[in-house]
C-alpha cells in the first residue's frame, strides 16, 4: 500500500432561495488514499466486477435495503450503460488524457503536475474518510432522487471506480503556488490515521484488493 492522507474542505453545495441561500456540506475531512493503482487499472477491475455473476444480486440487496424497487430489465439496462461508459473511458483518447500530466515525485508517489496550469494533483482509491470539523450549516440536504438515479448511485457504490478520488493539493494563480489541502505520505500518513482512529477500510477497497490478489 502506498498511503497518502489528505486534509481538505469539501466543496459542498448552495441551497435555498435568496436571501436565505446557504452553503451546506463544507466539512473539513481527512481522507486516506492508496496511490498505488492507476486509473485505467481501476476501470478494468470495475468492468470485471460489474459483469460478474454476483453483481446483480449485490445490487438488488443494496436497493432492497433502501426500499427501492426496480424491474430487472431496467436494472440490467443501467448496469450495461455503466459498463459501456467505463469501457469507452479505457479507449477514447486515453493517450491524450494521460499526456496532460507529468509525474511530480518531489511531492511524493502518485503526485502529478498539470502541464498547462502547473497545478499539483494526487489520485488514488479512497480507503477511508473522517469528518474532523463539521459545517455549522450541516450536510447537503438529501434530494428527492428518481429510482434510476438511486440505482446509478448504488452501482457506483459497489465498484472500485466509485472510490477513486483526485485531489488538487496545490493551485497556481499568477505564477504563485497556493496550497488547497494538507497532505502526508508514508509513515507520517500512517501516524495521521492512527491519531484520528482511521483504521477501518471501506468494502470497495477491500474488494479491489481481493480481486487483485493482495
Amino acid at each position: 500500500m502506498d498511503l497518502v492522507t489528505i486534509t481538505s474542505t469539501l466543496k459542498g453545495a448552495v441551497r435555498g432561495r435568496r436571501p436565505n441561500r446557504k452553503a451546506y456540506g463544507r466539512h473539513r475531512v481527512i481522507s486516506a488514499i492508496d496511490v498505488g493503482f492507476r486509473y485505467r487499472e481501476v476501470l478494468k477491475t470495475s468492468c470485471d466486477i460489474i459483469y460478474s455473476d454476483r453483481f446483480y444480486d449485490l445490487l438488488m440487496d443494496k436497493l432492497d435495503a433502501e426500499g427501492i424497487f426496480v424491474k430487472r430489465e431496467d436494472c440490467d439496462s443501467l448496469i450495461e450503460a455503466q459498463h459501456d461508459k467505463m469501457k469507452s473511458q479505457m479507449t477514447d483518447n486515453w493517450g491524450v488524457k494521460e499526456s496532460i500530466y507529468a509525474p511530480a515525485p518531489y511531492f511524493g508517489m502518485g503526485f502529478k503536475r498539470h502541464k498547462e496550469t502547473g497545478g499539483i494533483y494526487v489520485a488514488g482509491l479512497q480507503i477511508c474518510e473522517k469528518v474532523v470539523n463539521h459545517d455549522p450549516n450541516g450536510s447537503i440536504p438529501a434530494p428527492n432522487s428518481k429510482a434510476a438515479t438511486i440505482v446509478k448511485r448504488s452501482i457506483s457504490g459497489l465498484i472500485p471506480l466509485g472510490i477513486y478520488r483526485t485531489y488538487k493539493v496545490i493551485d497556481v494563480v499568477e505564477g504563485i503556488r497556493i496550497p488547497t489541502a494538507e497532505w502526508k505520505t508514508g509513515q507520517d500518513a500512517l501516524e495521521m490515521l492512527l491519531i484520528n482512529g482511521l483504521n477501518q477500510a471501506n468494502k470497495q477497497y477491500k474488494t479491489f484488493l481481493t480481486l487483485k490478489g493482495e
